[in-house]
């Protein structure tokens, strides 16, 4: 029987890990999703798509101090969607471990689907077939949960039934359509149970930065609308601060973040998720200066809530641009622009237009409209290679542009 040459071996370990490095380079600019062990990357094209398939025993991933374990891992680069299977473990931020046999996260709004699910969240352990996060929350339908898990008891003394656990961020469980078991024999129907998984306290932080000391509180609260923090804080010689950051109990899934930092900084995000068999809807706002003085937003509707191949999905993504650099750059140095996508760049009045295009990669065309929302002119704008401006004049005053790729 013939070895293989021991300096074979390094070539073909250095040669997955250079390969491995590629990946992950090419990845860095989506959340730092990193590779920390794999034994084989595939790479294929599948309608256009890169598509990356990653085995091993296991493939380890870790992504903004999220743990990912997985026999295959598959991620599909220009929807953002990685699918997991074979034995997988992930372990968010907050330290709750999901396991299941299939997860497939979408990592553009960090939502996941699984099958098959088992969830350990601190003393709290919870099983069923379909799992879902939508909105920073994890929704387990038809679930099953106890706190004796760490017990060692075959039985456990407590535990309940419920149509839908949802899991919040933080300490809090609500379910609903609940059924109470006592050494697993049902006891009691309740329309709706809340519990927390720790004690809710205040929370203060005291530190220091460039500026000088600074002081931050979370102050915990509960109304009929829902339950979170106020968020305090005092920023030596720049001023206070304040937000919250909410979280809904109803039939929809809601979180609203808000927060100021003097002297004129601002982080927002509001997040809604609406399932119903009729129908589904998502919005998310968001809107961080610390990186970006930019606020986006995303709206997404279908009928019915889980559509199939022959039923009608509609989709609407908007991006907002809150200072003017973005809005005046338009779509110069952009080299792709999806088919369902538009700029829609708004003036602040009715104005004729002057429009000075160079260094436009992708051919597009331009929609100028009249402030009745009547079309008054389109142009055709060509791929231009250089830095020569081509001067556009629409003539008519202008309350919107709308800039899509048709070609």
């Amino acid at each position: 029987m013939s070895r293989p040459w021991p300096g074979a071996i390094r070539k073909a370990t250095f040669g997955l890990a250079a390969v491995l490095l590629l990946f992950s380079l090419a990845l860095a600019q989506e959340k730092a999703l990193r590779i920390l062990e794999a034994e084989k990357l595939e790479l294929r094209q599948e309608g256009g798509e890169e598509v990356y398939v990653l085995t091993g025993n296991p493939v380890r991933l870790e992504r903004d101090g999220e743990a990912i374990e997985a026999g295959r891992a598959t991620y599909f680069r220009t929807r953002k969607l990685l699918f997991l299977s074979e034995g997988v473990r992930y372990r968010d931020r907050e330290g709750r471990l999901v396991e299941a046999e299939e997860l497939q996260i979408d990592l553009s709004d960090e939502s996941f689907d699984a099958l098959e699910v088992r969830i350990e969240a601190k003393d709290l352990l919870l099983t069923g077939p379909l799992c879902q996060r939508v909105a920073g929350a994890i929704l387990l339908e038809n679930g099953y949960a106890t706190p004796c898990a760490s017990c060692g008891q075959e039985v456990p003394d407590y535990a309940f039934r419920a149509r839908e656990i949802v899991l919040y961020p933080g300490d809090r469980v609500v379910a609903r359509g609940v059924v109470v078991l006592v050494q697993e024999k049902p006891v009691l129907e309740l329309p709706v149970l809340l519990l927390f998984l720790s004690e809710r306290r205040p929370r203060f932080e005291v530190g220091q930065d460039e500026g000088g000391f600074y002081l931050k509180a979370a102050l915990p609260y509960v109304a009929d609308f829902g339950l979170g923090f106020t968020l305090l804080s005092y920023y030596q010689g720049r001023g206070y601060g304040f937000g919250f950051d909410h979280y809904g109990t109803g039939e929809a899934k809601e979180r609203y973040f808000f927060l100021h930092t003097p002297p004129d900084t601002f982080q927002y995000r509001g997040e809604y998720a609406l399932k119903r068999q009729g129908f589904s809807l998502s919005a998310l706002v968001e809107r961080d200066d610390t990186r970006e003085k930019l606020t986006r937003f995303r709206l997404e509707a279908s009928s019915p809530s889980t559509p199939t191949p022959q039923d009608w999905r509609y989709t609407l993504r908007v991006e907002g641009a809150h200072t003017s650099p973005p809005q005046a750059q338009s779509l110069t140095f952009r080299k792709h622009l999806r088919a369902d996508v538009a700029m829609v760049p708004p003036f602040l009045s009715p104005t004729p237009v002057r429009l000075c295009m160079h260094l436009t990669l992708i051919p597009f065309s331009i929609a100028f409209f009249h402030p009745q929302a009547q079309i008054t002119r389109i142009l055709t704008i060509a791929t231009s290679h250089n830095h020569t401006c081509l001067m556009h004049y629409t003539g008519a005053a202008n309350k919107h542009t709308l800039e899509e790729n048709l070609h």
